[in-house]
């Protein structure tokens, strides 16, 4: 994550129904998928800006 994602109309999809939703961020940091035990953790959506 080069810069962090602070503010309004951020795009996300979600991968379940495969629709975009528009939301509010403030974080600046990113979390590396390889790291997550993939039995436990389900990533359910996925920023638009940065995929």
């Amino acid at each position: 994550l080069d810069f962090g994602h602070r503010g309004t109309n951020h795009p996300v999809r979600h991968f379940k129904n495969n629709r975009i939703y528009i939301t509010t961020q403030n974080h600046g940091y990113c979390i590396d998928e390889t790291s997550l035990d993939q039995a436990k953790v389900e990533i359910s959506m996925r920023s638009l800006n940065d995929n």
